[in-house]
């Protein structure tokens, strides 16, 4: 019950901030919540706690961390972005990150789009991941709707022929 009355708050909060206009891509946010990982191969499924920050540090530059405690699998990624507008609402992404899954290390490559649609800002796009286990590749993609100026809540799935996973989490802009 009081996870309820909790997001429920939330939710209030946020419809009580003042909204902006959805035409500006923001990459200095936090953001936490549950995310679920389904492992193909019979590694361990389950859920727990995703979150990640993210910080423009230059206009077309900003850096990132992720962490995930999902099913036992405990994932850290700390990297660089660079993006930029393709047009008024549209604009691309990439990413490079070291990451540690559970004790494998290696370098992750991201590129997306990313834009907004009818007031939902949608990223989707391609990872390629070189780990000590081996190379992995697959999609991603993630909507974030807003409540505000400030908040709003982020839908995400990823997945390669190995696993799956999906999040859902709060995030802050600031």
């Amino acid at each position: 019950m009081s996870r309820i009355v909790l997001a429920g708050l939330l939710v209030l909060a946020g419809l009580l901030l003042p909204r902006g206009e959805a035409n500006a891509l923001s990459y200095t946010y936090m953001e936490a919540g549950y995310g679920y990982t389904d492992v193909h191969n019979g590694g361990r499924d389950g859920g727990g706690v995703a979150a990640q920050m993210s910080a423009q540090i230059r206009k077309n530059v900003h850096m990132f961390a992720r962490y995930g405690a999902i099913g036992g699998n405990d994932s850290f990624a700390l990297g660089l972005g660079l993006h930029d507008m393709l047009g008024k609402r549209v604009g691309i992404l990439g990413r490079l990150a070291w990451v540690d899954v559970m004790g494998n290390n290696g370098l992750h490559l991201e590129a997306a789009l990313r834009g907004w649609v009818s007031g939902v800002d949608l990223t989707g796009g391609a990872y390629w991941s070189g780990l000590d286990l081996g190379n992995e590749s697959g999609l991603f993609g993630e909507a974030y709707v807003p409540l505000g100026d400030r908040l709003g809540f982020v839908a995400g799935v990823a997945g390669s022929d190995n696993y799956t996973s999906m999040r859902l989490a709060l995030r802050v802009n600031f």
